[in-house]
């Protein structure tokens, strides 16, 4: 067995985000760095595999 813990987060909303390169108006892709998120609730899990 392995120990392990597990999270359920629920109702997230993100409430601020890091880009990981500088905008381009040209491309339309983003690279996230950072993402805080702000949870309604959070349950924990052990988990034994």
């Amino acid at each position: 067995y392995v120990p392990a813990k597990a999270w359920l987060l629920m109702d997230c909303l993100p409430i601020r985000y890091k880009v990981g390169q500088d905008f381009d108006a040209t491309d339309s892709e983003i690279t996230l760095m950072e993402l805080e998120i702000s949870p309604d609730r959070i349950e924990e899990f052990g988990v034994a595999a």
